[in-house]
């Protein structure tokens, strides 16, 4: 289908998102939705910025960092991780309450992250997260958004995980 990454976030205005989950009962795992940004439009390699959404996990697993609050977007709630795997900043957001289907805008996340730290201000519908996160982290409209991607993150028995459904389109 093709993609219009990666764009300028300053020039994103809005980028609708949905997904659809199946989730098993055993087993260790995430069901992780990945937003991905960077100072420099680049199409391969890491990416300076990761924002991770859990939107339900099984077992004793966290995300890399420690929680720094929690927040609302969108009208669920998360407890907000803030780190480095070493290679880029991740901030995950950790659904309080496990988040089967889900239709937002990930700028909603993106805005958010760039207000949490001492920063300059960048924007998330997929930007609902990319506004998030651009409360806490040094993002700014001239960053890009590289790619967004979702799916399932088994540790051990991941039997039963699915995705039925996944789209994002970016405006």
């Amino acid at each position: 289908m093709g993609t219009n990454l990666p764009t300028e976030v300053g020039q994103i205005l809005s980028a609708p998102t949905s997904i659809d989950y199946n989730y098993p009962t055993t087993g260790v795992w995430d069901a992780s939705y990945d937003i991905c940004l960077d100072s420099t439009p680049k199409t391969t390699g890491v990416n300076q910025q990761e924002i991770m959404i859990w939107f339900n996990h099984q077992g004793s697993i966290q995300p890399v960092g420690s929680p720094v609050g929690n927040t609302t977007i969108e009208g669920k709630n998360f407890v907000v991780w803030d780190g480095s795997n070493g290679m880029n900043n991740a901030m995950a957001y950790v659904a309080t309450e496990p988040i089967e289907v889900w239709s937002f805008d990930v700028m909603s996340f993106v805005d958010h992250t760039a207000t949490m730290e001492p920063i300059e201000v960048w924007s998330f519908d997929v930007m609902s997260f990319v506004d998030h996160t651009a409360t806490m982290e040094p993002i700014t409209d001239s960053w890009y958004l590289t790619s967004i991607r979702a799916g399932l993150e088994p540790w051990s028995d991941g039997v039963g995980l699915g995705v039925d459904s996944f789209s994002a389109k970016v405006n």
